[in-house]
């Protein structure tokens, strides 16, 4: 059976089938390939050291963009990333030159459909109910599909009934569409299944057939628990594998420090075969505590058992380290990968030369705050670190073979320049700089096509960004977690409506390349059966609501409130203490930074924010934030001027405002 499902796959994988072709003077080689493996590409005949564009254009017409700089012999030697390319069709590669006769150069490769998917292969019936007369047939539909739902051309397809009386008849392979149409007759009433083989995959989609007589309607279709007896005999047979352990496979021995590496995490069975109904969530660890790990990943049908973590990976510091994976549901089912990290160039000095020199960190972004230092120091017995201005140990000292190591105490984020050198300053290393981020990005963009608001079941499409690079993305509606995927700049989804109306919160949950994550609860509003509802819908609350503090002033930030008409404004609550927090403050616009100035020295402050859409719907009250005002206390009884907001804003006098059905007067003038 292996070797018939190995032979199976050869067929539809293609994989590695070279193509070469000399344009404009240059040489390009890239292979055909599979969709959601990576391809290679060579590009030769460059100038020594050019660097070049390159731009993906993929079937469905989004373009990734690219850059590269050639050897000193000419050479680009890269790969294309099986993210990049899960779509099957024709990809097209521009090659951008500046030198030349030619500035554009196109070549282009295939990406041929992947193996079947049991998960993404699905059987629809036309007909689930149908007479037991032996002429009239039931009508199904067989889509073949990859685990990326590409479809499958010629793929053999077996549909087995489970009753023998019954007459399957389909044609015995998928067409241009990846799909079989087929019909079942029987003459004995009773509930068939039906149960699907592409190649040597068992589809797990098993759609009944109840079969009744002309006459007699349903009621000698059998027993009223034959379709449970039926289906318990059919998954007798195909029962699910139990995970055993996890395999990390694809990361290197040898790795270098400071640099991303693509892996696997493959569920296993105790046989040490895959397991492509795992659906559990794993968590990393590393021996290196200067690693960037990959963020926690719940497996879905997609991965059918093997996840590829794209350049999500980074080790420290130098050594043999390990690399684990654990379910977080069960700590037993595990697995463990060894490396040896080095550094990426010979730094090593072994001459007798006086000198310090600082082997690691490398220049870097790195997510640990805490830092090991290494390196080599000649000609002093102890050496003395800085990071910037700061004294990091004043007297460390140097082993007898001159190398030393020092792990630094939690770092804050931002840049952090290290140096060492001798104790008397004769001695001074090359100055290191580096960059620690453990904060989540600060822009998600969320966007919902073709619209907010649509029917029940109606299929939309989310696409989320923010303003810097991101490793993952993944939106929750009516209480389903979908993870998106890399699309160009953005991640999308394709999401259905719910079959019940009304107005849906849609949260999302972005990560950027260092795996810090930012979470929306209320990044969008979807608003189902819109045009049949004349009710006003109030916007979301806002969220992360804070606060600094200023003389006699108070800046408030937040993230935005989703409307389905749009938000028109904000209004700010606030006093002296949470039971009378009466003074009111609208911003001009829909603006997500204020201030509140005309305050007390030395007084706390209690704000609240509330989201106004264009119908004049209030938000519930965001949470509630305090601050105090620099400066003394003056704690006079004399009114002080109304308080004003802005900075640059005037309100008239006596200007009246009605909002959310409150009436308030509002006056302003200068203080």
């Amino acid at each position: 059976m292996r070797i018939l499902s190995k032979l199976f796959i050869g067929i539809f994988s293609f994989v590695a089938i070279q193509s070469a072709f000399a344009v404009g003077g240059l040489f390009v080689n890239i292979d055909d390939i599979t969709a959601g493996e990576s391809s290679t590409l060579r590009i030769s005949g460059l100038i020594a050291k050019e660097n070049i564009g390159l731009e993906l254009v993929r079937p469905d017409n989004t373009t990734i963009h690219f850059t590269k700089q050639a050897d000193t012999n000419g050479v680009v030697s890269t790969k294309i990333y099986a993210l990049h390319i899960q779509k099957s069709g024709e990809y097209a590669l521009n090659i951008l030159r500046t030198f030349g006769l030619k500035n554009k150069i196109t070549e282009h490769f295939t990406v041929f459909p992947g193996a079947p998917s049991a998960y993404k292969t699905k059987v629809k019936l036309e007909d689930a109910s149908i007479v037991a007369d032996g002429e009239t047939a039931a009508r199904f539909v067989v889509s073949v599909k990859d685990a990326y739902g590409n479809p499958i051309y010629s793929a053999p397809v077996r549909v087995v009934s489970s009753r023998n009386e019954d007459l399957v008849l389909y044609p015995k392979s998928s067409n241009k569409y990846g799909e079989v149409r087929g019909t079942v007759k029987s003459k004995t009433p009773g509930i068939s299944t039906l149960s699907v083989i592409v190649g040597d995959t068992v589809i797990y989609e098993k759609p009944e057939i109840v079969f009744y007589l002309k006459n007699k309607g349903l009621n000698d279709v059998g027993a009223p628990d034959i379709g449970q007896f039926l289906k318990a005999q059919l998954f007798e047979d195909t029962e699910y594998q139990e995970i055993s352990y996890f395999s990390i496979e694809d990361l290197p021995s040898e790795v270098l420090i400071n640099k991303r590496y693509t892996f696997r995490v493959i569920a296993k069975d105790e046989d040490g075969n895959i397991v492509p109904n795992y659906f559990g969530k794993v968590r990393f660890a590393s021996s290196d505590n200067q690693s960037t790990l990959p963020a926690d990943y719940e497996f879905d049908e997609v991965d059918q058992g093997a996840h590829t973590f794209a350049l999500s990976i980074i080790f420290g510091s130098i050594g043999e380290h390990t690399l684990t994976v654990h379910d977080t549901g069960d700590f037993r089912i595990a697995g463990e990968a060894t490396v040896t990290v080095v550094s990426g160039k010979n730094v090593i000095d072994n001459s007798d030369e006086d000198g310090i020199t600082i082997l690691t960190p490398l220049p870097g972004t790195f997510r640990s705050s805490r830092v090991t230092i290494t390196g080599k120091a000649i000609g002093t017995q102890y050496i003395k670190i800085e990071d910037g201005p700061t004294m990091l140990i004043e007297e460390l000292e140097v082993d007898p073979g001159g190398e030393f190591v020092y792990q630094t105490p939690a770092l804050a984020d931002g840049t952090h320049k290290f140096r060492a050198t001798s104790v008397d300053g004769e001695l001074v290393s090359e100055e290191v700089t580096i960059q620690i981020d453990q904060s989540p990005p600060t822009v998600m963009l969320v966007e919902i096509k073709p619209k907010k608001s649509m029917s029940e079941n109606e299929a939309f499409t989310i696409n989320v960004a923010s303003d810097e690079p991101l490793s993952a993305a993944s939106c929750v509606l009516n209480e389903v977690k979908t993870p998106l995927t890399l699309s160009g700049d953005k991640f999308v989804g394709t999401f259905q409506a719910p079959n019940k109306c009304g107005v849906y919160p849609i949260s999302c949950t972005i990560a950027d390349l260092l795996g810090n994550e930012l979470s929306e609860p209320n990044a969008e509003v979807l608003e189902v059966c819109a045009s049949n509802s004349n009710n006003k819908v109030a916007p979301t609350a806002i969220t992360n609501l804070s606060a600094t503090a200023g003389e006699e002033k108070v800046t408030l930030f937040w993230s935005p409130a989703k409307d389905d008409r749009g938000v028109a404004q904000y209004r700010i609550i606030y006093g002296t203490a949470k039971t009378s927090m009466n003074q009111v403050n609208v911003t001009p616009d829909n603006r997500t930074q204020w201030y509140v100035d005309g305050l007390e020295k030395g007084r706390k402050y209690f704000f609240q924010v509330f989201a106004l859409d264009a119908d004049g719907q209030a938000s519930v009250g965001s949470n509630i934030v305090e601050a105090m005002t620099l400066g003394e206390s003056i704690h006079n009884s004399a009114p002080k001027n109304t308080p004003t907001s802005g900075g640059n804003h005037w309100i008239p006098a006596g200007m009246a405002l009605i909002i959310g059905g409150i009436f308030f007067i509002i006056t302003r003038r200068r203080v």
